[in-house]
């Protein structure tokens, strides 16, 4: 994995989906990711 929260990253660049739903999943970009703000509870 490039990216994990363990390692310090905001994010963690593993996605598991359920193939069932959608086959063809799209990755979001590293931009997408990068602008993700934390929400504030």
């Amino acid at each position: 994995m490039e990216h994990t929260i363990a390692q310090g990253d905001p994010y963690c660049s593993r996605v598991i989906h359920d193939t069932r739903v959608d086959w063809n999943l799209a990755h979001p970009p590293k931009e997408f990711w990068d602008n993700m703000k934390a929400s504030e509870d």
